[in-house]
Order: structure tokens, then C-alpha cells, then sequence
């Protein structure tokens, strides 16, 4: 017989019972959290920006958030002296991954390595694509 059912009132049913409610609790912020949808679509160069809770969709070019980044590699701390310039970045630049970071950011790879932590009410302010490119046929 399992220890818990043995004695459903000892330490070892207590913890399940405790991970049980931690697992309920996680649960629950999870389907409440409300996320921004933040794709890559290769077929026409863009990042695709769904906003939640609505049908508002955006499309904005890769270098143009690349360019945006706030980060101390980019912004001088002290000064608020833009190191990264507009020439740095290559117009033809695509990330390699876009990944969430909790309920306010993605994370975006870039081919030279660098990792941009792009805030989701950052992504709204920045210039949006009006001419959206044609799709591009990919080769097998």
C-alpha cells in the first residue's frame, strides 16, 4: 500500500498534497498569462507581431528591431550615446530564433551571435512595415 494512502495525515502526504496545490497554482497563472505572439515569417523577411487579446497583427523588419536595441552593447549606459550604428546592421539581416521571456519580452538570436531582449511595449512603438514584401518561394 502506498505510504500516502497509509497514512494520509504523515510528512510524505503532506508533500504531495503541497506540490498538488503548487502545481494547481502554476497551472492557473499559466492560462491567465497573456502573451504576445512573436514569429518569424521568412516567406516575406518579417516579424510577425500578434497582440493579445484583440486581431491586431504587425509586421516589423528584421533590421529595424535589431537597430532598436536598448541594451547596454548598444546604448552607452552613462551617456545614452548610441554604440550600435545604423550601418552596423545589414538590411538583409534575419534572427535565427525568437523565443518568449515570460510575460514581457522575447529573446531574438541574431546571426553575429548577439541576443536581444526586446520588451513587447518596445516592439509596439517601433516603425511597422506598411509595404508588405511578397512572399518568397523557398528551395528544398
Amino acid at each position: 500500500m502506498p505510504e500516502v494512502a497509509a497514512d494520509p495525515q504523515g510528512e510524505v502526504a503532506k508533500t504531495f498534497q503541497n506540490l498538488g496545490i503548487c502545481v494547481v497554482q502554476q497551472c492557473a497563472k499559466i492560462r491567465q498569462q497573456v502573451s504576445t505572439a512573436v514569429t518569424y515569417d521568412k516567406s516575406i523577411k518579417a516579424i510577425r507581431v500578434k497582440v493579445p487579446d484583440s486581431d491586431e497583427e504587425f509586421l516589423l523588419h528584421p533590421a529595424t528591431v535589431r537597430r532598436n536595441d536598448r541594451s547596454a552593447q548598444s546604448v552607452d549606459e552613462w551617456t545614452g550615446e548610441q554604440k550600435l550604428q545604423y550601418t552596423d546592421v545589414p538590411e538583409d539581416i534575419e534572427p535565427e530564433d525568437i523565443r518568449p521571456m515570460g510575460n514581457y519580452a522575447v529573446s531574438i538570436t541574431w546571426p553575429d551571435g548577439f541576443s536581444q531582449i526586446a520588451p513587447y511595449d518596445q516592439l509596439q512603438m517601433i516603425e511597422r512595415l506598411v509595404d508588405v514584401p511578397k512572399p518568397t518561394r523557398t528551395q528544398a
